[in-house]
């Protein structure tokens, strides 16, 4: 299957957060949440954590994720199953993708699909978005998106 790798124009907004959520059960498995060693955390972070635990497949420290390679330091990763009740964890903790940020949230949402290829990947200190999409996927978002007022605009960058 052929994937290539959109990149939102902007940042997309609460409405568009909540669906690509939502729609992401349909064809994925995982997702990954990173928490920096070199930043404060807060109550919250733990709080969420700690509300996800239950969905935790494997925690790694690493110094690199999908979009994100550190040039110094490490962060630890966390892999978790992606199901009704872990997204309801993700929705209640967030309204955007640019409000999971340290010190209040983990960072970096990355949701996987079962091949373990990315099918959305968050840059949270950047305010970057994309996906990787076959053309079926990318029509879809399109057409989820097409009624309401949302700059939800993707454009290739690559395969």
């Amino acid at each position: 299957m052929k994937y290539e790798i959109y990149n939102y124009d902007c940042m997309p907004d609460e409405h568009a957060y909540k669906s690509l959520l939502c729609i992401s059960v349909n064809y994925c498995d995982r997702f990954m949440l990173v928490v920096r060693n070199d930043m404060p955390r807060s109550d919250n972070l733990y709080k969420v954590l700690n509300k996800l635990n239950d969905f935790l497949l494997t925690s790694e420290i690493r110094n690199k994720w999908p979009g994100t390679v550190l040039t110094s330091g490490s962060a630890k990763v966390n892999t978790y199953i992606i199901c009704e009740k872990s997204i309801e964890v993700l929705l209640k903790a967030a309204n955007m993708f640019t409000e999971w940020i340290q010190p209040n949230l983990p960072e970096d949402i990355c949701i996987l699909r079962p091949n373990l290829r990315e099918w959305l990947v968050t840059i949270s200190h950047e305010n970057d978005v994309y996906m990787y999409l076959t053309v079926d996927e990318y029509r879809m978002v399109c057409e989820m998106f097409k009624d309401n007022s949302i700059d939800i605009s993707l454009h290739v960058h690559g395969t």
